[in-house]
Order: structure tokens, then sequence, then C-alpha cells
């Protein structure tokens, strides 16, 4: 009875994809073939890699594809048969995973040009192959690095192109960061953050609108980099942040600004016309008759005392002089008028600590999903550099993931950052909205000037009428339309005209 016929399957791989245009693969398969007919072995299969990718790690497509035959097939396997042993890995522990795996299955690992059968010679000769080939891959990798940290001291930038950038040429032919046609947009963006007025989700609506795909956890990131000031901050290499040789897109001064801003040391603030306490309702109160806004200004009596009194721009309308006691007296009990019933505070209270304990639950909830997802991008970034140090990853690879899983991770954080808002600090919140809105009046006298004019645009928006001696007819803002009672029912009645009083002075 004749023996079965052992059966094997063929691995080729070049190291580089100049190395494809070549004969190198149609060498190793040919030589591979031969040594399968002079050992004894139909060939089943050949997998042959033709993208020239390296060996340093196992995440090759063919190599996975491979390793899914063999799954199905081993059975009918005897022997993998590869050019040389460095054409499976080129990472020590990486080599002997493989052949412990395929051990397990039965099936043998041959060399055409190695003595690496299972002998004490064999089993010597691949481990010292195989060590060798790790040991050139660590060479290669401290150069890399180390030629990286040189270029990084010297300013330039040795990883992918931030947005707004490409990778140029310098004039002595080095690699330098050039601006792209996205760099007005990243400017504009610096630019918007740094005036305090906008949001971030503002802020990439107006890039959007421009035809530049901009959004929310992409900008922080965006606006978090110091590359943009022309600054390369790599810290395990140097403690202090690096001036760049590339053309920055915005002003040290520009950036710091932003980032104040950012991390709430500096107070957003909106800009203000040229104010005097003497006069908040100045520029808010307007004159239906010339519908301009009403100003003020005040003189000198003969004993030096000063008085003070709101009057219109306008040459020829009846506005005439209000004395600025009467008018403000006359403004806080427009707000008594308008403030929220007792009933209604209580069932505002109740809705909002319900509806905030549905939506906190709801958050807890999507934290927590934040968290995981946070952590298991932290997780992968360990084990990428795990594999880097074994020489499995290459360094390109390795900055490659550690960018992708950095901006994942940055975008995620935003998020979180804006999930965590604390339930317990609801109550004193809507505490002191309710006494609020229950003394309005009382806030708006005793408050500074900013204060002052805050909330009286935030009572009514579109500001307010005054002539002959009353307020005409006001827009209240939803709060106080949703709670106002019967007075503030009555505050919003519309005249025929707009110029007739509602309230008495």
């Amino acid at each position: 009875m004749m023996d079965k016929p052992k059966k094997a399957i063929i691995y080729c791989r070049v190291s580089s994809k100049e190395q494809t245009s070549g004969y190198s693969l149609k060498n190793q398969e040919v030589a591979c073939k031969a040594f399968a007919e002079r050992s004894g072995y139909a060939v089943k299969r050949v997998f042959v890699n033709h993208e020239g990718e390296s060996a340093k790690t196992k995440n090759r497509p063919v190599l996975k594809t491979m390793w899914e035959y063999v799954a199905k097939e081993h059975r009918s396997i005897d022997a993998l048969i590869v050019w040389k042993i460095d054409r499976l890995s080129r990472n020590m522990a990486d080599l002997l995973d493989m052949h412990q795996e395929l051990k397990k299955l039965g099936i043998d690992v041959r060399s055409a040009t190695e003595q690496t059968d299972d002998t004490s010679t064999g089993k010597l000769m691949r481990n010292i192959i195989g060590s060798f080939a790790q040991f050139e891959n660590d060479v290669k990798s401290e150069r890399t690095v180390a030629g990286m940290r040189k270029a990084v001291e010297e300013g330039r930038w040795v990883w992918k192109p931030p947005l707004g950038y490409r990778m140029g040429e310098d004039n002595y032919g080095k690699k330098t960061l050039i601006t792209d046609e996205n760099a007005t947009f990243v400017t504009e963006a610096f630019q918007l953050a740094a005036k305090g007025l906008h949001t971030q989700v503002e802020i990439c609506r107006r890039l959007r609108l421009k035809g530049f795909p901009m959004y929310e956890q992409r900008l922080n990131r965006l606006l978090r980099s110091p590359i943009y000031a022309g600054l390369i901050v790599k810290p395990e290499w140097t403690p202090e942040p690096i001036k760049g040789v590339h053309d920055p897109l915005v002003t040290v001064e520009l950036f710091n600004k932003v980032q104040q801003i950012l991390d709430g040391k500096k107070v957003s603030l909106r800009p203000r016309r040229r104010n005097h306490p003497d006069f908040p309702l100045r520029n808010f109160i307007v004159c239906p008759e010339c519908q301009g806004p009403v100003t003020g200004s005040g003189s000198i009596g003969r004993r030096g005392k000063r008085y003070t009194y709101y009057h219109c721009g306008g040459n020829r309308c009846g506005f005439g002089s209000v004395p600025t006691t009467r008018l403000h007296v006359q403004f806080a009990k427009l707000l008594t008028a308008v403030k929220p019933t007792d009933e209604n505070l209580r069932l505002f209270e109740a809705i909002v600590g319900d509806v905030w304990g549905s939506r906190h639950q709801l958050r807890i909830s999507q934290e927590r999903r934040v968290r995981s997802q946070i952590h298991k991008l932290e997780e992968r970034g360990r084990k990428a550099r795990n594999l880097l140090l074994k020489g499995t990853l290459s360094e390109d690879d390795y900055l490659d993931e550690s960018d992708t899983i950095r901006d994942q991770i940055g975008g995620l954080q935003a998020e979180l950052d804006e999930l965590q808002v604390s339930l317990e600090g609801i109550e004193p919140c809507v505490s002191y909205c309710c006494d609020l809105l229950k003394k309005p009046a009382e806030f708006w006298v005793s408050a500074s000037l900013d204060n002052k004019q805050r909330f009286q645009n935030f009572v009514f928006p579109t500001g307010i009428t005054y002539f002959g001696g009353s307020f005409g007819t006001a827009e209240t803002s939803i709060i106080f339309n949703v709670l106002g009672g019967k007075n503030a029912e009555k505050s919003n009645l519309v005249t025929p005209t707009g110029v007739e009083p509602v309230f008495a002075p």
C-alpha cells in the first residue's frame, strides 16, 4: 500500500513595495516549489504577498488569508514552506507564536534555503535566524526614532500633516510643513474662538456654511494643537516646545488666548458699548415717535449737584428729558408687574427637578459609554506601544495608530467634558433662579451695570418703548411668558398704535 502523499502550502513575501516589480517573488516561488518537490511535498496552494508589506507585524492581508485557509484545511496540510524564515516574521515573539500554532495543527515550517527542521540543529538555526531578523529590525527602528528626534529638534514636523498643512520640501530639500487651501479656515476658527462670543457649535456651523467640513470634536482638537502657533510639543523627546521651521497659522498670543478661554480662565464677554453706571437703560429704551434709541446725559446745578436725565437723540420728537431716578423707579415697577406667580414658580421647580433627574440618568449612561470607549482606545494604544517595543509594529505604523487613537480620545474627551454636569448643583441653581424671578426688581436695582444690562435684555429681549411718562407694550422672554401670572398677561397686551402706555408711572 502506497503512503499518503504529503501536502504543503507556500508563502512568499518581499520586504518593500519597490521589490514587487522585480523577480524576487517569482524566484521565491520557484525555489519553494523546487524544495517541495525534492522533499516529497505536493503543493496545495501558494500565497503571495504582492503589496511589499513589512514583516514587523502580523497584520498583513495575505498572511491573514493564509491563516484562515490553514484553520479550515489544516488536516490536509503537512508543511508551510517559505523561502526564508524571516518571510513569516522579523519579530522573534511572533515567529515563535506562529511556529507553536502551526505545530499544534501538525504543520511543519520549512525553509527552502535554511536548515529549519525539528532537529536540535534545525531549532537552533531557526532561533538564530529569528533573533538576527529582530535585531536588524530593532536597529532600523532605533535609527528611525533617532532621525525623527533629530528632525524635531531642528524644528521639523515628522508625522502626518495636521489640517491646514501638507508635507513639502524647503529650499534645502528637507521635508517641512507647507500651508494648503484649508489654512485660512483654521486661522478663522482660532480668530472666532478668541473673541469669546461663539460656542464651538456656532464656529463649526459658520465654517461649514463656507464649505469647510468642521465638527465639534475635530475643532476642539484643532484649537488645542500648538503646531498652529509654530510650536512642536513632544515631552518625551524634549521638555520644552520647539519652534518649528514651518509658517504658523496663528500667533502664540492668539493661541494662548484661545487656551485661556477653553480652560475657563478667561471670561468670555461680548463687546459692550461705552457705558456709564448712571444710565443702564441707555440704548435699551426706544423712542416710539422717532424710533431712535434713548440716550442719557448729566448737568451740574447751581449748588454743584449733578442731575442726570434720559432723552431721545432725535431733534424734533416730543420725548423730552426724563430724570433717571424717575425712569428707574418706573422700570423697577414694570419688572415687578411681569414677575411669575408663586404657584407657577413652585411648579417650575418641580418640573425642572424631574427633567433634570431624567437627563442626569441619561448623561450617566452616556458618560459610562464614553469612558468605556476611551478605556478601550487607551488599551489599544498600550498594545500598539508594546508591539513597537517588540519590533512587531513599525515606527510609521505606530505613529499613525497613535495619531488616530489620540484624535479619537480627544473627541471623546470633549464629549465627556460636556456630559460631566453635577446633579448636586441643580438644587441651589434652581433656588437661585426662583429667588431672582420672585424679586426681579430688587435684583435689577442692586446689580452692577453689566448685570443690569444683561438682565433687562433677558427679560425684554427686543427692548421696550417709553413715551409720555409710561412704558409701551413689551415683549417678554419665554420664561416670563410661560411662568407669568395675571400681571404678566396684562403686560403683554398689545395696544393699537404701540405708543399708548400700559403701565402708569
